[in-house]
């Protein structure tokens, strides 16, 4: 291993010892194919390439980084981040994402966050400053647990997920809930049915629905008792 690293430096050293002076303005590391002729791997520091400033951030087409990696393209694919499996195991194929808490040695309590994936736009005036659009969320939604003195372990990991969209103010806001018993909530956090909706609009029949704007399809309350849910049509 130690005489592997020991060429290995050697070969850097040599790429960049006999790389023009001019072409490594920019260029602070250089890795080449076998050949010694083509640019396996380049860090530059123009935000042309792969940039890792003082910060710890590394930048994939941005020398300013404003993440841990922060991935700028101009083209249909370039900022796209793509990920595949050549596995044949059909029950291992499929490229992921994970995204996982981590405390430690401890597990999470109730209601932190375990993982979040959001879009949005950068700001235009700061544009080191994104705003949100949409995007959705999982979260404890109890203290996890593993009871470890039975057999086979008995494990307390409940979880709600929340989808949420940008609302007029541009402030984020919960659309749908599903609880960690499968219960799904329309206008609400914490649905107590399996289907629970909060807000539909309260109209006397079909005809004041279609009057009062909704269209063919549309639910609503008439608000008698007892309340039934109708659809337009």
């Amino acid at each position: 291993m130690k005489t592997m690293l020991k060429k290995t430096a050697v070969v850097l050293s040599m790429v960049m010892v006999c790389a023009p002076v001019g072409a490594m303005a920019a260029q602070k590391l250089i890795v080449k194919d076998s050949g010694g002729t083509t640019n396996k791997f380049v860090v530059n520091d123009d935000g042309t390439g792969i940039s890792a400033p003082d910060n710890g951030f590394v930048g994939i087409g941005t020398a300013a980084p404003i993440s841990a990696l922060h991935v700028v393209g101009s083209g249909q694919t370039f900022a796209q981040i793509k990920a595949s499996s050549t596995t044949t195991d059909s029950a291992l194929a499929g490229a992921g994402v994970l995204l996982t808490h981590n405390k430690g040695t401890a597990f999470p309590v109730s209601g932190d966050r375990l993982g979040y994936m959001n879009v949005g736009s950068m700001d235009d005036l700061v544009p080191t400053t994104n705003r949100f659009g949409g995007g959705f969320q999982f979260n404890a939604a109890g203290n996890w647990s593993v009871d470890r003195g039975v057999t086979p372990n008995v494990v307390h990991f409940p979880t709600v997920m929340y989808l949420r969209t940008a609302g007029a103010s541009g402030a984020a806001q919960t659309r749908v809930t599903i609880d960690q018993a499968g219960n799904v909530g329309i206008g609400t956090i914490t649905p107590t049915s399996p289907l629970q909706v909060v807000g539909l609009p309260v109209f006397a029949n079909n005809a004041a629905a279609i009057t009062g704007g909704l269209t063919v399809g549309a639910f609503y309350r008439t608000g008698a008792d007892p309340d039934p849910v109708c659809v337009v049509h």
